[in-house]
Formats: C-alpha cells, structure tokens, sequence
C-alpha cells in the first residue's frame, strides 16, 4: 500500500510555492463557492467595457486566486470586506491578463505540459524519476484529477510566457550598469544614536482604568486559540526487519552515480542505512495505512476500539495535554504536520490518515476540544498591563527621538558637528564601521532601514527618525567613498540582472495598470458604509 502523501506534501511545500507552478487547486472551489462572498455582501459581477465577465471565467478564477493565498500562507483567510475586495480585484487582474495570453497566440501544447509536470520534484520517486502513481495519488488527497491539475499548469505557463513577451523590451545600459555599481558598492562611514523603549519604561504608569480600557479595545488580541487532546498510536520503524541485499545496493549505485563522489565500496554502507531506513519507514507506514483504515468507518457505525486495534498493528498508545495549533505535544516527532491532523479532526470524523516523524508514523484519535475564547479581563490583567506599558514606552521613545533627532538637524545646519550636537543635546553618538550598501551588515540596527535610507541621502546629512521594534535610531552620514576599483566583469552580470528584473517588474505592472484603464474595469463594490461621525467635545 502506498504511504501516506499529506505529510511528503506539506514538508516540501515552501519549496513547492517558491517555484513557477504553483498550485491553483481547482479542486478546492466547491469549498468557497457557497462562503466566498460571506465578507463582501451586495458586490454584483464585474464588468468589462460595460459588459459583465462570465460569472463562471471570474468564479473560477477568484477561486484559484483564493487557493493560492491559502497555500502561500497556509492559514484561513480573513472574511472581511478588504480582503474580499482585494482578492476580486487580483482575480480580475489575471482573468485579464489570461485573456491577453489567448489573444496574443500563446499556446501551451499538451507536451508542455506534461513536461513541466513530469518535472515536478513533488511527483518524483525515490530514483529521481516521474512516478504516475505518486502523482495520482497526491492530486487524488485533493479531489483533484490529473486533467484539472495540467490545466492549472497550462495557465501559469500562459501567464509566464506573456510576462517575458511584456518584458521583452526592458534593457539595461552600460551607464545605468556603473551607476548602480557605485550606489550599492561604495563604502560609507556613519554615526547613529539609538534610543531604547526600555528606558521611557520607568516613566509609565498603568491605571487599572487604563488596563481595562485597553482590553475592551483589544479583547481580540487575547483570545486563546482551540485547544484539543489526542490519543494517538505510534507504529515506530524497525530498521531490524529490513534486508537489503548487496545486488541491490549495487542496483541503487548504479542508478543514482551522479549523487556519489566516491567508490561502490566505500558508499555500501551509507546506501545500505538509507535503503534500510526508507523501507523500514515504509513498512511502518503500511501498518499505520492499514491502521487508520481499521478504525476509519462510517458514522452509522460503532466507533472502534482504537487502542485495540492499534494494538494489534503493533502500535504503541498514549494521549496528549490539551494542547494550541502553535504548540508542541510532549514526545511528538511528527512537528507542525501533527498539529495540523490534529485539528482537522472532528466528532464525525474523529481519526486521521497516518502522519509521518521522525521515527515512524502516528494515527490520531480526538479525544476533546476546547473552544477558543476571550479570557476575562482579570485572568489576563498581568498581560494586559505588561503590553500596554511596553507600548506606550514605544511610543515615548518613538516622539522624544523625533524631537532629539529635529534638534540635532539644527544644530548640523547651524554648523556644529554631529558630535557636538550630541554632547549638546546630551547623546551618545555610536560609530559604525564603514559598509558598503550590498555587503551584509549584522552589528547595526535597522541595518537594512539604514542601508535604504543611505541610497538617496548626502554627506553631512542626518536621516529621520527610523522606528525599530526595541525604540529607534537616527544617523549622521559622515562620509562616502567611491569603490576602490571598477566594476569587475564577474561581477557585471550579477548587477546587470538585478537592474533587468527591476526593470521588467516595472514594465510589467505598469502593463498590467495601462490594461486595467484599457478594459474600463468595474469591480461591482458596494458602496462604502459612511463614516461614523465625529464625537463632539464639550468646547464645541
């Protein structure tokens, strides 16, 4: 039997969305098309030049849309009216552009597809090679069947071919090319004073009043997330029951060459472990397979005895605490896949498909739930005090930076040097070693903040106040020095790709915008609810 697909997909699914295809499962859109207006009551189908989109072409793609914030995120999305507003606006941006594919004549054949599928690590077996039944069975975990998927597929190499068509006339000149070199290559020498929220800490004062008032604003913010308790069986791996055969080590050498640098001889022993070690995992995962299927039966049905059955898989039983989607079970090798089970699970369906860790595989049983809540204001009053305070010495320190920093620009403008405005107004100035913009630098604050701020400003400048999570920092840049030499032609292509693709993402939403005005969209929004009107103060 083959193993459990989720937990291989969700552990390679960064990797999976950082990539072109990502997956647009249309396979999800019975799960949104009865909920997805639930935020944006009222909104009618967006027109086109007057003339409203086929409200299946913009269901569809609104959807595919919604499934790859899902993905990219992986939590639930927002409900509200500015998320329902902006995901109608994204749907519309590539129902547009799918449309100027087609227009334009991009094709993409069916071998095009299957080749861009077949080369889909994600459907890859453990030789490295395109594997049929790994494919069906991880699309079939979504109720998703290969033609829709290479559909999917089809679109997202429309939507690229028509982007390098659009970006086809971005150029970069040997001008531009050095005067980036310079920009991000040149060193420069600054001075920072650094304020600390912790020092405007002993100046706070919380009111019970205050508290109070900032937990009836924020009541949201302490909500303590579902919690349940699992009982779960662990079916281990045991690398004893596994035989691997000197033909078929040699058989995997012979397969997988390019991965060794060394000799059959002296990598036997590392391809004996791994071999053994994938099908003892396998093996378990079989018994946990067959496991969940033993217990997996219709609600008519009397529940199973899970501990029985687990013991007779030769699973290990225990339970869990009470426990968040964001916390980790006592004795759990499984990491956030378990969770993830965990709380999919419900009374109807009360166990889960095997989960794979780290020394074999669990099946889980939901034992209790505890529903998410809003504490009361006493059991949370320590928290709400400790944030409140923390807060408003943030923003102490963000105002007297502000104003420290504007004293230290006049006193720079009436000459005095950055130094002696410091010591005038009582600061520390810090010396930072001379950097360069593309070099990392990890001993600054708001390094990254500074580095973007240096770009546009000049020598004897001193920069606004930059807020960081601990206060804020201002600078003085005292110097800049050109690169010590020009720039090398190893390093040429490097800037010349980074200008390149600024260019083309440039060009390419500045087509996208230009096509948007051209087609005369209308979204359909309902119209804004009025603003609540202004208190009246007791002077007026």
């Amino acid at each position: 039997m083959f193993i459990v697909h989720g937990a291989w997909l969700r552990r390679h699914m960064r990797w999976i969305l950082a990539g072109l295809l990502i997956v647009l499962i249309p396979g999800f859109i019975a799960l949104f098309t009865t909920t997805g207006g639930g935020g944006n009551a009222g909104q009618k189908v967006p027109t086109v030049r007057g003339k409203p989109v086929s409200p299946a072409e913009f269901q569809a793609t609104r959807n595919s849309v919604l499934v790859q914030y899902l993905l990219s995120t992986g939590r639930q999305v927002p409900r509200d009216r500015q998320f329902e507003q902006a995901l109608t606006r994204d749907a519309m941006v590539q129902l547009l552009a799918l449309r100027q594919a087609r227009e334009f004549g991009i094709r993409i054949s069916d071998v095009e597809v299957r080749q861009q599928t077949e080369r889909q690590p994600l459907f890859h077996n453990e030789q490295g090679q395109f594997d049929y039944y790994r494919y069906t069975a991880l699309l079939g975990r979504f109720h998703l069947k290969p033609h829709d998927y290479e559909e999917t597929v089809r679109q997202q190499v429309s939507l690229a071919r028509l982007r390098e068509l659009v970006c086809s006339g971005a150029k970069v000149t040997p001008l531009a090319l050095q005067q980036e070199y310079r920009a991000w290559s040149e060193t420069v020498t600054i001075q920072y004073v650094q304020l600390a929220a912790v020092d405007e800490r002993a100046a706070i004062t919380i009111t019970d009043e205050d508290a109070k008032a900032h937990y009836e604003k924020n009541a949201e913010s302490y909500r303590t997330p579902r919690q349940v308790k699992v009982r779960y069986a662990h079916v281990a791996i045991d690398t004893n029951a596994v035989a691997v055969t000197d033909p078929e080590i040699a058989a995997y050498y012979d397969r997988n060459k390019a991965r060794f640098t060394n000799s059959l001889e002296i990598a036997t022993a590392e391809i004996r472990s791994e071999l053994t070690r994938s099908r003892a995992l396998r093996r378990a995962g079989d018994r946990a397979s067959e496991l969940s299927v033993k217990v997996d039966v219709d609600a008519d049905q009397p529940r199973p005895d899970f501990a029985k059955v687990a013991a007779e898989h030769g699973a290990v039983v225990a339970e869990t605490e009470f426990f968040g989607p964001q916390d980790t079970p006592t004795n759990i090798t499984a990491g956030i896949e378990f969770n993830q089970a965990a709380f999919s699970l419900t009374a109807e369906t009360p166990f889960s498909d095997p989960v794979e860790g780290e020394d074999g595989y669990y099946v889980l049983e939901l034992l209790e739930t505890k529903p998410s809540a809003v504490p009361p204001f006493e059991q949370v009053k320590a928290r709400v005090v400790e944030q409140l305070t923390g807060q408003r010495a943030h923003e102490a320190a963000v105002k007297r930076g502000g104003e420290l920093r504007q004293k230290a620009v006049d006193l720079v403008a009436a000459g005095k040097s950055f130094t002696d405005a410091c010591a005038e107004l009582k600061l520390t100035p810090l010396k930072a070693e001379p950097f360069a913009i593309s070099a990392a630098v990890t001993n600054l604050p708001a390094a990254t903040a500074i580095k973007q701020t240096v770009l546009s400003m000049r020598v004897n400048d001193v920069s606004e106040f930059l807020p960081t999570a601990e206060g804020g920092v201002f600078f003085h840049l005292a110097e800049r020095q050109a690169p010590a030499v020009e720039l090398a032609i190893a390093e040429q292509e490097r800037f010349r790709q980074r200008l390149l693709q600024q260019q083309q993402e440039t060009l390419w939403e500045s087509w996208l915008a230009s096509l948007w005005r051209q087609e005369q969209v209308d979204l359909g929004f309902p119209p804004e609810p009025p603003p609540a009107p202004e208190p009246v103060s007791e002077d007026s």
